[in-house]
């Protein structure tokens, strides 16, 4: 499972420190992670209570496409669009 909040180029307190894109951010935290344990990216949430209904929603679709894996704002929308993926 990955997190994301859209439109965050950074986190918090580490602005000198820009995020990848969300597809460059997954392949990174797969491999960092593979040395201890085999984590594939197998589903995305997001909180996406700063947008509107549309903007989460198309945010929701495009973090979907670009980590190429079934996401979700669990909070907004249940977790059953990720459910059987991270079962």
């Amino acid at each position: 499972m990955l997190c994301h909040l859209p439109d965050h180029d950074a986190v918090r307190h580490y602005e000198s420190f820009g995020l990848p894109d969300p597809r460059e951010y997954a392949r990174l935290y797969e491999q960092l992670a593979a040395p201890v344990s085999p984590a594939p990216v197998v589903a995305g949430a997001m909180n996406t209570s700063d947008l509107g209904p549309e903007a989460a929603r198309a945010a929701i679709e495009d973090y979907a496409r670009e980590i190429d894996a079934p996401a979700t704002d669990p909070v907004r929308h249940g977790a059953d669009e990720i459910l059987d993926a991270v079962l």
